[in-house]
């Protein structure tokens, strides 16, 4: 699909009307008051349709406060350390030297790091229980492509493994609520706000998969593909590395010392401050590889929007390409520039309305905005403290192109056609 300035059209999936809007006018559809975020992908994403119930619940955009309210600022400040533990782990388990495939690995890093916040630090902490719920969420993966939205009846072997795995990742989430249960622990964090409010285990589950959904399928690869730009664009890399120096100086860090317990101790104000070139970069990342559509559900009841008629309980469909790659909002969009996203740049902007929805925009913003940003940070500044690195091909040559999307796989950021890789070596003194 290519960026478009056209209206609207619709179709089908099975009984299910689908409404796609396109252009700046259909941007003030999508954005408009009604539609749930969750209730959109639940239904059409076959990988969490096949083992959650899809019983709705009561409210405008009622998923998406839900979701906020545990994904907050104290939450994450609650978990900073937690988080930086399970960075500096997975680290630690790479070894001295190597190669690794990037994106996988990232993987397994995102969900350590994710698992704390959903309420399921028990599992973040066994390494091979990890590297299951990676394997489990690689099956469930399987199911996001076009055809098993059109033929979701058909029993072939990725649906079976599908079904499979998401029964699997459904006893692990009931097990850890047992588990609380049996011995009556009370844990401050999002799974016991859940359990204390009485919500039905299937809906406990489904929280823990969107939040896990989300970290997998877009902050790990979307930290994987800021590493590849970084390789493929030197500059920018070196700017990175000396905005990471600096942070470490500003904040009396000396690396060969207790890296990973003096970075725990700092605010996480200096992160969001103190590092706005990593910032740029993320955001450039995702304006060049959040390209497919946005799904809602209109749960507000019938509407019209800018001469949009909106039925109730049809799905909005917006390709975030009708912004990100329209060349009167971002000239030469398909140029790696991220000073498109300085403040002079983005106040430039303004008049076309809203012009990047990356992290969702309007009355839909992305609630994991900052928790991502945050991760994505730490992962860097961590690994270019400890590491001399450089992202190669399967040949292991160094990255001089950012290679092929795979692109058969919707509502995600997609990762690469062939593999990466990263090869790393731990620094003098570290």
């Amino acid at each position: 699909m290519t960026w478009s300035s056209g209206s609207m059209f619709s179709f089908k999936i099975l009984s299910e009307n689908v409404i796609v809007v396109r252009g700046l006018a259909g941007r003030n559809v999508f954005l408009s008051k009604g539609l749930d975020f969750l209730a959109g992908y639940k239904l059409l994403m076959p990988q969490i349709k096949e083992f959650l119930p899809l019983t709705p619940l009561s409210g405008d955009e009622s998923w998406g406060a839900v979701v906020a309210s545990f994904i907050r600022t104290r939450m994450i400040e609650k978990f900073h350390s937690t988080m930086l533990g399970a960075v500096a782990t997975s680290y630690a388990a790479w070894g001295d030297n190597g190669t690794l495939g990037l994106f996988q690995s990232v993987n397994q890093i995102v969900f350590r790091v994710s698992l704390p916040l959903a309420g399921c630090q028990l599992l973040a902490e066994d390494a091979r229980t990890v590297e299951a719920l990676v394997d489990i969420f690689s099956r469930l993966e399987e199911g996001s492509q076009p055809s098993s939205l059109i033929f979701p009846w058909i029993p072939t072997p990725t649906r079976i493994r599908r079904v499979l795995a998401g029964a699997q990742l459904y006893r692990m989430t009931k097990r850890v609520v047992e588990e609380r249960e049996r011995l009556g622990l009370e844990v401050d964090d999002s799974l016991q706000t859940l359990i204390r409010h009485k919500y039905p285990m299937s809906e406990i589950a489904r929280f823990i998969a969107t939040i896990l959904f989300a970290s997998v399928t877009n902050t790990a690869n979307l930290f994987a593909w800021t590493l590849v730009y970084l390789e493929v664009y030197k500059p920018w890399k070196a700017r990175v590395a000396a905005e990471v120096e600096n942070f470490l100086w500003d904040s009396n860090i000396i690396v060969s010392r207790n890296l990973f317990d003096d970075i725990a101790n700092v605010p996480l104000s200096s992160m969001d401050e103190k590092l706005p070139t990593i910032e740029l970069i993320t955001y450039e990342v995702l304006r060049l590889h959040a390209r497919g559509p946005f799904i809602r559900r209109n749960i507000g009841g019938d509407s019209t929007v800018d001469g949009a008629d909106l039925p109730n309980g049809s799905f909005i469909m917006f390709p975030a390409e009708d912004l990100h790659w329209n060349p009167e909002l971002f000239p030469d969009p398909e140029v790696f520039d991220p000073t498109r996203f300085t403040a002079e740049n983005i106040e430039q902007r303004k008049k076309f309305g809203v012009s990047y929805i990356g992290w969702g925009a309007g009355r839909h913003q992305c609630v994991g905005k900052r928790t991502a940003l945050l991760e994505i940070k730490m992962m860097i500044v961590l690994l270019m403290a400890k590491y001399d690195f450089q992202i190669t091909d399967t040949a292991n040559r160094p990255l001089s192109a950012v290679p092929a999307v795979y692109t058969k796989q919707l509502f995600k950021v997609c990762g690469p056609q062939e593999a990466v890789n990263i090869e790393y070596r731990i620094k003098s003194g570290c």
